[in-house]
């Protein structure tokens, strides 16, 4: 009981720590350039205001959603992260540190940033984007088959580790959906999108594996 205490503990306080830190970055990096991309799109490309496409938060609302969302998600994400240490604690007496931490926080952001940027990059509104359902099956293969990878070149040995590679390409070499023409958003306010995102999910990651380190050394 003691060992869930302390688990779900780092998990909270990692996962709080995690989307604030998150939260910063997106308000300084992220969130003036979805208000720009927001107003391109709601004139669109014949330079007339069109209506909004359904409900959207306005004012303080939009922000604390925000917040709560990056928490809840640092949480989750640090469950997960807790546990796996904890499974590797369990049958090989090595409990979690900072450093290993940021390890396997460097390891979450290639899984479940990184790699599927490569493919699908963050978009903005009025981007033109593939199929939702093709993309969020490639999405999650990508994240599965990276994390797959990561583990057998950490743990595994000789020809594992050849497999391990493979495994992260194949998600590549199969392509991911094709996004439709079109789209009111400059090339130069994507790419800074993209950039802000990816320094963004950094953040969140290195901040939930390093808390995450601190707390479980603490409570041991």
């Amino acid at each position: 009981m003691a060992a869930f205490r302390a688990l779900v503990f780092a998990a909270l306080l990692a996962g709080i720590a995690a989307g604030l830190a998150t939260s910063a970055v997106q308000a300084a990096r992220l969130w003036p350039l979805i208000d720009a991309a927001e107003l391109l799109e709601s004139h669109g490309n014949d330079g007339h205001v069109h209506g909004p496409a359904g409900w959207s938060p306005h004012g303080a609302l939009r922000p604390a959603l925000t917040v709560l969302f990056n928490m809840a998600a640092g949480i989750g994400f640090a469950l997960m992260l807790n546990a796996a240490a904890r499974l590797r604690e369990l049958r090989s007496g090595v409990g979690l540190t900072v450093g290993e931490g940021v390890g396997w926080g460097a390891a979450g952001f290639a899984a479940f940033a990184l790699a599927p940027a490569l493919g699908l990059p963050p978009a903005l509104p009025g981007m033109a984007e593939g199929a939702l359902l093709a993309r969020q099956i490639w999405w999650v293969a990508t994240a599965g088959c990276t994390l797959g990878g990561i583990a057998m070149l950490a743990w595994a040995g000789g020809a594992w580790r050849g497999v391990g590679v493979a495994l992260m390409a194949l998600p590549h070499l199969a392509g991911a959906p094709v996004a439709g023409h079109g789209g009111a958003v400059p090339g130069d306010l994507a790419a800074a999108f993209v950039a802000g995102s990816l320094a963004a999910s950094a953040v969140f990651w290195v901040v939930l594996g390093g808390v995450s380190g601190w707390v479980q050394q603490r409570w041991a």
